[in-house]
């Protein structure tokens, strides 16, 4: 295969590298980081402008022709990141190897991965739909989501889910490079760029850095440059055994396990052990899947109380005096604290009246410590003085925002066809009850008055756009807020949603009165005309409240019945709701 690809001396798809080009990837560089044995910076590269992209260009098409990757790239330096978790802070196995590559390095790889893009294989296969890393606008948020969204629908039809996570030990650093070059020449990577991304992993070296100190450099020939039954289960893992062996990577058995996902507990007797080659995966309640803690239950408490403990260790790294300005700490608070606290809140759906008080404890616990208040200081007078919202806001802003990223995705993707499927089960088969994200954004949207934006991408597949959909959001939020502090919100008994106004709540979103909404659409559907639910359907919560009252009315209600008898119909439809 070498000889072959070699044998292709034609330039790099797309033809010779511009300045123009590289300036297109230069702008995308990340500022603030460390740079590698060239110690040059991407601030260097970013403030050299067009003059130095251009002399970047001239030098790669110069390896292009020549085919073969500086030396002094090839040199990596290591930096050793403590894992934490308790780990024993003397065993290499508790730290994470972090490369720092040559700036220029980054900048040409960048470059053959576009051109990549240009000749691979894209098929029905390639890349898998379950593949969520590595492509734009998917992630870890839409990897659990589609987990989280298959296990709810497991529950909604009272079924049993097995699921197995398995931890491929040490994943990057044991990639075998002969196995990924030939993935790559079937995926039509072929010629002089074949030869280029071969030659980027071959006479590799590298040297461990600590405390300013560096180790000898030595060779690296691996690695790259950073629902069924328990039988039906085990075949499964016999199956994922073989494909380790066969393209020479290894499962951490010890770092693998297997939940069941079921409202009850497993039978006293359950005692099915499965296997992973010759080391046993056993049952367990909690697993912590892409940084997001799930139960077998669906339980939040422990993510809760997890959630918490991570934000008080991120505040107390920051060493905050009470001498800072208040703007200096609300920014570090948002931009450090309340990210690794609330990271997967997107997908939080099952939040109890507990939860939310705990998280708004703990961060009445940040405020009143950075200010150096006294504890019997009010809490929102805390926030205010910091300028923060309430914590259930900021999930609510993160889980709109997710939506946003959801409509936007392309029809082809997994997380959008789960949501499509979703949703529309949530609108058109209400015969069971439904979990998850779907209800809990209904609810958020209605909340907020953003439901139409949701209709209107139903009817005409138009969502707004990312910077639209952000503004819209906050405003949206910052503008109930402000509204809920002269009326205080309350929690709904029976489905521990707040509300500011009851009758409102019960009568348009309350989980617990759906039968008698549906009475009352089924009337409205069958009794009068088609305008007359086309109309309504397109009435946030707040007009459909007042439409309820009588304060709203439309032309094809008098022409079927009398306006009285539906003022009527509409009174007792919001009396047995309130009742």
């Amino acid at each position: 295969m070498m000889s072959f690809s070699r044998s292709n001396n034609d330039n790099l798809p797309g033809g010779h590298i511009t300045g123009k080009e590289i300036l297109e990837i230069v702008k995308d560089l990340k500022r603030r980081k460390a740079p590698g044995l060239d110690r040059i910076q991407n601030e260097h590269v970013i403030y050299g402008g067009p003059a130095l992209a251009n002399c970047i260009a001239y030098l790669f098409n110069g390896i292009i022709n020549a085919g073969q990757i500086p030396t002094s790239w090839k040199k990596d330096l290591i930096v050793p990141i403590f894992k934490g978790s308790n780990k024993p802070r003397n065993s290499p196995g508790s730290y994470r190897p972090i490369a720092l590559l040559p700036c220029f390095l980054k900048i040409f790889e960048k470059l053959l991965l576009n051109r990549t893009k240009l000749i691979a294989a894209i098929s029905a296969t390639f890349p898998n739909l379950q593949q969520q890393g590595f492509q734009q606008r998917l992630g870890c948020i839409t990897a659990s989501f589609n987990l989280q969204e298959t296990l709810y629908h497991f529950i909604e039809h009272r079924s049993t889910a097995y699921v197995a996570f398995l931890d491929t030990q040490k994943a990057f650093d044991t990639v075998w490079r002969h196995g990924l070059m030939y993935k790559l020449h079937k995926l039509g990577v072929k010629g002089r760029l074949w030869t280029l991304i071969d030659d980027c992993h071959v006479n590799t070296s590298c040297s461990v850095v600590s405390n300013q100190s560096y180790s000898d450099w030595f060779p690296v020939s691996q690695g790259v440059r950073q629902a069924l039954s328990p039988n039906g289960l085990q075949t499964t893992l016999e199956i994922s055994y073989d494909y380790s062996k066969r393209w020479r990577f290894n499962f951490n058995a010890t770092k693998s396990s297997i939940l069941r996902f079921h409202p009850s507990e497993p039978p006293s007797d359950f005692s099915f052990i499965w296997q992973l080659g010759a080391h046993s995966v056993h049952l367990a309640k909690t697993y912590n899947h892409l940084g997001i803690l799930l139960h077998s239950k669906l339980d939040p408490s422990e993510r809760t109380a997890n959630a918490c403990r991570k934000g008080k260790a991120a505040y107390f790294a920051l060493k905050v005096s009470e001498h800072l300005n208040p703007r200096t700490i609300s920014k570090l608070y948002k931009k450090v604290v309340l990210p690794s606290v609330l990271y997967g809140s997107e997908l939080w759906c099952d939040l109890r009246q507990t939860d939310t008080q705990i998280l708004n404890t703990f961060q009445h616990f940040i405020c009143q410590h950075a200010m150096a208040l006294q504890k019997q200081t009010r809490s929102d007078m805390c926030e205010s003085l910091l300028g923060f919202l309430p914590i259930s806001s900021e999930i609510d802003i993160r889980k709109l925002q997710f939506l946003g990223r959801l409509c936007e995705l392309d029809t082809k993707t997994l997380p959008k066809r789960i949501f499509l499927h979703r949703l529309f089960s949530y609108l058109y088969s209400p015969v069971c009850k439904l979990y998850g994200f779907i209800p809990d954004i209904i609810s958020i949207l209605s909340k907020y008055s953003l439901l139409n934006h949701l209709l209107l991408y139903l009817d005409e597949g138009y969502f707004p756009p990312k910077p639209e959909w952000k503004i819209i959001v906050k405003a949206s939020v910052l503008e109930y807020h402000l509204h809920s502090r002269h009326i205080p919100p309350e929690t709904c008994l029976l489905c521990n949603s707040s509300f500011t106004n009851v009758f409102e709540h019960v009568t348009t979103s309350c989980a617990e009165t759906l039968l008698l909404r549906d009475a009352w659409w089924n009337t409205i559907i069958n009794e009068f005309s088609v305008e007359l639910s086309a109309d309504l359907c397109g009435l946030n919560q707040r007009d459909s409240y007042l439409f309820l009252l009588g304060a709203r009315s439309f032309s094809a209600i008098t022409a079927a019945h009398d306006s009285n008898d539906f003022h009527l119909f509409n009174f007792r439809f919001v009396r047995d709701a309130a009742a």
